[in-house]
């Protein structure tokens, strides 16, 4: 191990010798979580005409990078692939998807990909949008989300839904590590390396499949996939619905509607088991939102919103409904959100509560109450 007086002496030489941008260093993997804070494990090193800065993130993918772009002088994020999955063509075909999904949308809450390629060790890389701000399922962990904006996220999410379907495009992963927020609360969708194109006359069956996979395949990740995407069915928008129905679900409920054990557990309940109520007590809120979120979870595809347009529509009614009903609160008279659910709907989450079967292992839920919204 260095000295101390070693390193620092390393240091001062560097900052005194200026930076040669011309030179093309290979970038190597890190070799522990340590080295993430270290500046000299990825200084001085170059994807392409990207200058690394810092690392910002790491997983089973490989790892992400804040990095300079020497051409157009802007900041990027860099997802650069390990070196196991590197020599996988099926997981560098994963990322020639996402480029091709996600360059082709154009949309504010969507994450842009400028640009795919290899590094110079033939490692394969996506240099995107650089969004200073935390996954969902950070923020998640530190504090309990507020109603008003998770119904805030749930509006731009289904917006970022919409357009990337009216592309007849899938997203197939819908999950809070896949969603960003910035320091101003826009939310932005990451990761279409799953994206897949749904039937449509639109498109011939040439251009049908970004992903290559046919039906019968299990794709995603387990505890936020719909019914017939874990039985390996024909997927179309809805299915992506479904999965934001589960995060609007954890974001208000503060834990996921389907659990288990184990993963053949929790797609058992996916594909069978109704969610718990929500426990709502806000009379802002519930029971809109325990509609809204209900008609998101139905197992029928059939029975969720046709579009997401629609789930979005709801949203933003919900939205100005619970700000006229918190004006006439603040007045001393609560009154509750007018929303009309469709007359054909079943079984609300709000109606379950003496409905459901409450096993030994469930969890009770914390109740939201109107000093939580």
């Amino acid at each position: 191990m260095q000295s101390r007086e070693k390193i620092e002496s390393d240091t001062r030489n560097r900052q005194k010798k200026p930076m040669d941008l011309k030179s093309h260093l290979p970038l190597k993997p890190l070799e522990s979580r340590r080295d993430c804070h270290t500046v000299d494990a990825v200084a001085e090193r170059r994807i392409s005409h990207y200058r690394v800065i810092r690392q910002i993130g790491r997983g089973g993918m490989g790892e992400v990078f804040l990095a300079k772009d020497t051409r157009l002088e802007r900041l990027v994020a860099i997802k650069l692939m390990s070196v196991d999955l590197a020599k996988d063509p099926n997981q560098r075909q994963r990322f020639q998807t996402e480029a091709k999904a996600a360059s082709g949308l154009n949309h504010p809450n969507i994450c842009v990909v400028y640009e795919v390629g290899d590094s110079e060790d033939s490692r394969p890389f996506l240099a995107m949008e650089y969004i200073d701000g935390r996954t969902l399922e950070f923020l998640m962990r530190q504090r309990r989300i507020k109603i008003r904006e998770s119904i805030e996220i749930g509006i731009q999410l289904a917006d970022a839904l919409e357009a990337a379907h009216a592309r007849h495009l899938l997203h197939r992963d819908i999950k809070p590590g896949n969603i960003m927020l910035d320091k101003r609360g826009n939310v932005k969708l990451l990761d279409f390396g799953l994206a897949k194109r749904f039937r449509s006359e639109a498109f011939s069956s040439a251009s049908s499949d970004l992903s290559h996979t046919d039906t019968g395949m299990t794709i995603g990740t387990p505890h936020y996939m719909s019914p017939e995407q874990a039985l390996g069915r024909e997927l179309d928008d809805r299915s992506d619905i479904f999965s934001l129905g589960i995060v609007l679900y954890e974001l208000v409920a503060g834990q996921r509607p389907f659990r288990g054990a184990t993963t053949g557990e929790t797609i058992n309940s996916i594909i069978n088991t109704p969610p718990e109520p929500l426990g709502l007590e806000n009379p802002l809120f519930s029971p809109a939102l325990d509609n809204i979120i209900s008609k998101c979870l139905a197992k029928a595809p059939e029975e969720r919103y046709a579009s997401a347009k629609d789930l979005a529509d709801d949203l933003r009614t919900l939205k100005v409904e619970s700000k006229r009903a918190r004006s006439a609160t603040d007045s001393g008279v609560v009154v509750p959100v007018k929303f009309k659910p469709d007359s054909e709907e079943g079984t609300k989450l709000w109606q379950l509560a003496t409905k459901v079967n409450r096993g030994p292992t469930s969890r009770p839920h914390s109740r939201r109450t109107v000093g939580l919204d």
